[in-house]
């Protein structure tokens, strides 16, 4: 019998939290609509935020927009281009 300690998430759910980070990552150009995120995990919108805050320390509209700063930071140290 496994049993899962309280307070920490399921096994499944951090492999689904785990599978948004990864797709925001892979998709930080795009509009990206969490409510369609959080239906594609099986996951209520409330439910995936508090979720994902718990998990990752940020709520998902954040982590992107932290993801999206620092891919322009590294284009703007590892490229020409310009501001």
């Amino acid at each position: 019998m496994t049993v899962i300690a309280e307070g920490l998430p399921s096994p499944h759910l951090q492999r689904k939290i785990h599978e948004v980070q990864v797709f925001l990552a892979q998709n930080l150009a795009y509009d990206v609509d969490l409510n369609a995120i959080a239906a594609h995990a099986s996951l209520s919108p409330y439910y995936f935020t508090r979720q994902f805050t718990a998990m990752v320390g940020t709520p998902p509209y954040r982590y992107l927009i932290s993801l999206r700063i620092q891919r322009a930071a590294q284009l703007l140290l590892e490229s020409e281009l310009t501001v």
